[in-house]
């Protein structure tokens, strides 16, 4: 899906591997930037 959407110049990407996360209830902040010509 993300190499049909982002034609051209790709968007940076953050992967986060949730099995390797420290503790249970541990919150995740994701941002997101929209660009709509």
């Amino acid at each position: 899906v993300y190499e049909r959407m982002m034609a051209g110049n790709k968007a940076a990407r953050t992967t986060v591997q949730v099995a390797a996360l420290p503790a249970h209830g541990l919150l995740v902040e994701i941002d997101a930037i929209a660009y709509i010509p």
